[in-house]
């Protein structure tokens, strides 16, 4: 209906002719997953989400579903997401039943996969297959089906460039697809793991793909249409922009159109080769020389399915491995092979040397990195540096910043530089798939026009100094990195000037003397608190940072000096007068003033101020007097020498006597001389 409607005139729908097939009834039987019992009293039972992901609940359920369906006539043809789930399931029932348990999908060879198709007249056949077998494959016999209700979907994000997998519940007519199995050769019975209401709120129908995949060929044929966009094109479902978005950028990189949005000459060589425009400008970026052939391999290699088999997690992820399997046919593999895929590349690249007048040649392992590298400019790779105690972590940063990981025990996993030709997984930590090594060398002269040079000059907080570093980068790779040494400047000197600011003066070495005249000064009137110093640093400290060049000399600052230069000749009279940095006593001996306090607080024993007949002052501000005992021990602080010898002296002078009987304890000690 909906492409009846689409190419339809004058919102008229085109004629539809409608052929349906003969097939026989199919008895759809409702096994929802029950809830699993957790056993605790006055607590509800978890569901297991029977949509989403292939629970142990769901599992059970399969296996218990078996032996209602082998009550029927016929094959049982169970549908599971993904090959890990079927081998469970499939070594689950071989220790439960003795018919013939096959395993069905994909990556299992063409020989596997005819073994489960062809049906056995001795033994009843248990078929553990994914959606291949929904309408890729015929399985005659089917006389059962058991439907899981889950599948295995690529999701492409067009922001990462990345396609995965992910499990999800298919749709209504994925459904009826799969039920309709049971009824090819006569009446048959589906069952289906989920309930009447949950099949009501699937989507009808499978999401179109051209939500779900890499538009860099549509939009480069687009272009080449006199289309700007495949957005501008009345497709039944209109692309998004976000997906078509990426694809100019990757067909700008490729230099498969300008920055303008047109198609390059290379563009329309790249659109006369048969492949992604990835493989077609790596292809026609080598042009005839050296490594026209292996570039031409790796085309046909990465355009078809994996000559490794097995789960894509553990599968090898270096391509050198695949390519000698292409090329050396006597390769002792270390990885299961797939022969029929290996045979597929093999003709698909000599179709494709023939295409391009390209003869073989030798391929050496760094020839891959090299073509990869037109392919793939934006999944160059650099190690990232190893916190592990084996050296090396497998963690690698890409050009565009983003990370990836590769298993620590790979091969590549040594690697400085990779090219990656295939990530999976989450955007962010993708697990590589297929990658292959390069030489820095070899991005120096592939990238030159791209490669930035950058200098970096600030506070380095592992050296604890000023540095100057210049770095040749390409996006967030770090090609080249080299130390010039600092040289006195104006920059250099407003450099160290916001080290001390940043430091809140913490980086300068502070003298008990110098920390005594900030206070005296402050006392007195003068911006010099550590805020003030602060906000104005670039006027009090620069004049004296010429020639200076890094933490030493800032170390060498003369703080003292620098405070005192804040003052004029008449202020430093003043000061040294007014507020003085020590109380002298009647004896000459010097005692220092604490201007740290409010007021400012001198301690001396009682003794030392006898004979003081008015109360010592700072400027206007009478000093916080701390009178000690002989042992020095506070004794009485007062801001009022004079009250305190008239008051409460004679209750203290009776106590310290009696405690003290040596020393002298006057009746009228602002009379008496200083001992």
């Amino acid at each position: 209906d909906a492409v009846s409607a689409h190419i339809g005139d004058d919102g008229t729908s085109a004629p539809a002719i409608s052929c349906p097939g003969r097939t026989f009834p199919v008895d759809v039987r409702w096994r929802p997953v029950k809830p699993a019992n957790v056993g605790r009293a006055g607590r509800r039972p978890k569901r297991p989400r029977s949509t989403g992901t292939f629970s142990k609940e769901l599992q059970a359920a399969v296996i218990a579903t078996v032996d209602e369906a082998l009550s029927e006539p016929g094959d049982v043809l169970i549908f599971l997401p993904g090959m890990g789930e079927i081998k469970r399931v499939v070594a689950e029932l071989d220790r439960r039943y003795d018919h013939l348990v096959l395993p069905l999908y994909g990556a299992l060879s063409a020989e596997e996969q005819d073994a489960a198709l062809r049906a056995d007249p001795q033994r009843r056949r248990i078929i553990c297959a994914t959606d291949v077998a929904e309408t890729s494959l015929t399985v005659d016999g089917i006389g059962s089906v058991i439907d899981a209700g889950l599948a295995r979907r690529p999701r492409y994000d067009p922001a990462t460039g990345l396609s995965k997998l992910v499990t999800v519940s298919h749709s209504q007519a994925s459904a009826d697809q799969r039920s309709g199995r049971a009824g090819r050769l006569g009446p048959g019975v589906a069952f289906r793991l989920w309930s009447k209401l949950e099949q009501a709120s699937r989507a009808k129908h499978e999401k179109a793909e051209i939500f779900n995949i890499d538009l860099a060929s549509v939009t480069l044929e687009a272009l080449a249409w006199g289309v700007a966009s495949p957005t501008k094109l009345r497709f039944l479902d209109s692309p998004p922009e976000a997906a078509v978005e990426e694809a100019h950028e990757i067909l700008v990189m490729l230099g498969a159109i300008d920055s303008d949005g047109r198609i390059t000459e290379a563009g329309r060589a790249m659109l006369a080769l048969p492949m992604h425009p990835r493989h077609a400008a790596m292809v026609h970026g080598v042009g005839d020389g050296p490594l026209a052939w292996p570039a031409v391999l790796l085309a046909a290699l990465l355009s078809e399915r994996d000559v490794l088999s097995g789960r894509p997690s553990e599968r090898p992820v270096d391509l050198w491995t695949r390519v000698q399997l292409i090329v050396d046919r006597g390769f002792n593999s270390p990885a299961p092979i797939d022969a029929a895929a290996i045979s597929t590349v093999r003709r698909r690249a000599d179709e494709l040397a023939r295409r391009v007048k390209v003869e073989r040649s030798d391929i050496a392992p760094a020839d891959l990195g090299r073509c990869l590298a037109l392919a793939y400019p934006d999944r160059l790779a650099q190690r990232r540096a190893s916190r592990s105690s084996s050296g090396t972590s497998g963690r690698y940063r890409l050009r565009n910043g983003m990370g990836a990981h590769i298993d620590g025990t790979e091969l590549l996993a040594h690697e400085p530089w990779l090219v990656i030709a295939e990530m999976a997984g989450d955007k962010k930590d993708p697990a590589v798939r297929l990658a292959a090594g390069i030489d820095g060398i070899d991005i120096e002269f592939g990238f030159g026009e791209d490669i930035q040079e950058r200098r970096f000059f600030g506070w380095d907080d592992d050296q604890d100094d000023l540095t100057s570093r210049v770095e040749r980068q390409l996006g967030a790779l770090e090609l080249a990195s080299y130390g010039e040494k600092v040289s006195p400047s104006d920059e250099t000197t407003h450099a160290l000037v916001e080290r001390i600011a940043e430091t809140k003066l913490g980086v300068l070495k502070w003298s008990k003397a110098s920390r005594l005249l900030q206070a005296r000064m402050a006392f007195a009137g003068h911006a010099v608190d550590d805020d003030a110093l602060i906000e104005r640093a670039a006027e009090i400290f620069a004049p004296f940072l010429h020639g200076a060049t890094g933490r030493r000399d800032l170390e060498k600052l003369d703080v003292a000096s620098i405070l005192a230069s804040r003052c004029s000749w008449e202020q430093r009279q003043e000061l040294q007068s007014a507020y003085p940095a020590e109380l002298v006593l009647g004896d000459r001996r010097p005692v220092p003033i604490d201007y740290s306090t409010n007021p400012p607080t001198v301690s001396m024993r009682a003794q030392s101020a006898y004979g003081f007949s008015e109360h010592p002052r700072v400027g206007n501000t009478p000093l916080r007097v701390e009178l000690l005992s002989p042992a020095d021990r506070p004794i009485q602080v007062t801001t009022d020498l004079i009250g305190f010898w008239a008051g409460s002296w004679s209750e203290v002078r009776k106590d310290m006597a009696g405690r003290y009987p040596k020393h002298d304890w006057p009746e009228q000690p602002g009379a008496a001389s200083i001992d």
